[in-house]
């Protein structure tokens, strides 16, 4: 019988990255960021599953930096099957190495003992992946949605197929329609190229700013008014508004005014441990993962600034799919869930 870590372990390696028997799979941990029991336990997972394994330790990437070391990259693209513990390695950065490359890559964010023994990092990965792929089926086949929160946020906008920039850079999938890039343990749906974008964004938390992705807890809510996707208008005195307004003024070159997509997260377990005001960035690393969030991206780049807001309501096409956080396309993976006991989909609540 499995510890609570060896659990997390398995459904990680597993479950989520698909390691098979003959893959060449690589551990890469930044060290200091990364506890060494959790790296042995995901190299055992990957040994018992047959997996030639590889155990990388790093330093952490310099915050500013553009490019990567020569062996971590050496490392990750000589791999099959790459196992990502390494917070300062800016998916930013690493599209441009990987891009057109078929490594499998797992971003796991349940670095500690506590982390990759916990109900979330357990939350069977076939489970989310269902939930994932039925969000993903419904909205490729649908032509309109609106999103509501008790914030205040009310807009609405059209389907435009698979055009957007974010899902084309970190959503491609292989052969088998799996994304070469998860992430562990959380998730999110596949974002949606969207045209027709009319309403009102109530910005409860703002992300994604400048190249250093700092983030900024917002204070009192404040409201982006969108007309056919771009900004109309960026009200309110909280300083997540001026700093919004500074930022696209900043980035003209990378059209921060224009609403390129959105998405919601899609596992109930999800778990922070940041404070929200006082890690403004690494409490959104984590709560986007949660089906009690969503968040909008601004720009026709890569790097997006992100306007998230909570407890969401999501109609597609007239049908509800979320209510105020709450999935409502359960029943659509009934066979998948029955799989397993307990009560899967009561959501953790974020600290807000």
């Amino acid at each position: 019988m499995k510890t609570a870590i060896e659990e997390g372990a398995w459904n990680c390696v597993v479950e989520c990255a698909r390691v098979k028997n003959g893959d060449s799979v690589l551990i890469l941990n930044q060290s200091g960021s990364a506890d060494p029991e959790v790296s042995e336990a995901l190299a055992q997972a990957a040994r018992e599953s047959g997996a030639q394994v590889h155990v990388f330790w790093g330093d952490p990437v310099p915050k500013l930096s553009e490019t990567l070391p020569k062996t971590l990259v050496g490392a990750l693209l000589s791999s099959d099957v790459a196992v990502i513990t390494y917070p300062s390695l800016r998916r930013e950065v690493l599209h441009s190495y990987v891009k057109g490359k078929e490594v499998t890559r797992s971003g796991n964010a349940a670095r500690t003992v506590a982390l990759m023994g916990s109900e979330w990092a357990r939350f069977p990965f076939g489970v989310e992946q269902a939930i994932i792929d039925r969000l993903d089926e419904i909205m490729a086949h649908a032509r309109t949605w609106r999103i509501a929160t008790p914030g205040g946020t009310d807009i609405r906008g059209e389907f435009a197929g698979a055009g957007s920039v974010i899902a084309g850079a970190y959503f491609e999938k292989d052969e088998a329609d799996t994304r070469f890039s998860r992430s562990f343990p959380g998730g999110v749906h596949t974002p949606f190229d969207s045209v027709k974008v009319e309403g009102v964004i109530m910005v409860e938390h703002l992300s994604g700013l400048a190249a250093k992705g700092n983030a900024v807890a917002v204070e009192r809510p404040f409201p982006v008014e969108i007309k056919d996707n771009r900004i109309a208008s960026i009200q309110g005195e909280d300083s997540g508004a001026e700093t919004l307004r500074r930022e696209i003024e900043d980035r003209k070159d990378g059209g921060y005014d224009f609403m390129d997509s959105w998405h919601a997260g899609t596992n109930p377990k999800t778990t922070v441990l940041y404070e929200r005001k006082k890690e403004p960035r690494l409490w959104w690393n984590y709560a986007h993962w949660s089906p009690l969030s969503l968040h909008f991206h601004l720009g026709r780049t890569v790097n997006p600034i992100t306007l998230c807001c909570f407890n969401e309501t999501v109609w597609v096409d007239g049908r509800k799919i979320y209510d105020e956080g709450k999935l409502s396309i359960l029943n659509d993976i009934e066979s998948e869930a029955k799989k397993h006991s307990g009560n899967l989909f009561e959501s953790v609540p974020l600290p807000i």
